[in-house]
């Protein structure tokens, strides 16, 4: 569950357009999970802790459409404009840590992994269908 308090840019992403209330999710150090929350259609936050200890939460906007959340702006460059906190922006996955404060080094290999496991795992699914003449 996550219990990390709304903080300024819960709000600030709210009224860009994002519609409904953030899901909680845990992140364990798994493709599978992190595919299917880059394929959901809003945005979501998800706390995690690094195998540093470091708490971090990562906001993922994974509208197959940049815009969709926002309606004139992809959710990453929106938040690097209006956001205090401080962030890192790896594609479309906003990663803050949990109090507010700087980011880890090992949030950011943290989720470069996810992110790579991801492409990795998508590409195999892609050639996978195209094996089989399948769409």
């Amino acid at each position: 569950m996550n219990r990390v308090p709304v903080r300024h840019v819960d709000a600030l992403l709210l009224a860009a357009g994002r519609q409904g209330t953030p899901i909680p999710h845990t992140i364990p150090y798994d493709a599978t999970l992190f595919a299917g929350l880059v394929g959901a259609s809003r945005m979501h936050h998800a706390t995690l802790t690094t195998p540093d200890g470091e708490a971090i939460t990562l906001w993922l906007n994974g509208s197959a459409n940049p815009h969709t959340l926002t309606r004139n702006e992809p959710a990453t460059r929106l938040y690097q404009r209006l956001s205090t906190v401080p962030a890192t922006i790896l594609g479309d996955v906003i990663i803050t840590a949990a109090d507010g404060g700087d980011i880890p080094w090992s949030a950011v290999e943290l989720v470069q992994g996810l992110h790579a496991n991801f492409e990795r795992n998508l590409t195999a699914a892609l050639g996978s269908v195209t094996e089989r003449g399948v769409g």
